[in-house]
């Protein structure tokens, strides 16, 4: 009975140091997501009003992809 009673008593005392280590990898695994989530909005894509999507690029264009410019 001796043997049990010290490994209870050991896992009690490792157990809070254990839980601590989870979270810190926890909160590490989450910040990295909003880390990437944040360098995606950054690099391409900007919410627009209504939950579109809209991408940066050439801006002010006008006309879809079959559109031609009229010289003159």
């Amino acid at each position: 009975m001796g043997f049990v009673g010290i490994l209870v008593l050991v896992i009690l005392l490792v157990a809070p140091g254990v839980k601590q280590l989870l979270d810190s990898f926890a909160f590490r695994i989450r910040a990295q997501g909003r880390a990437e989530v944040i360098r995606a909005q950054r690099a391409g894509a900007v919410e627009g009003r209504g939950g579109r999507t809209r991408y940066k690029g050439r801006k002010g264009q006008k006309g879809g992809k079959g559109a031609v410019k009229a010289d003159g």
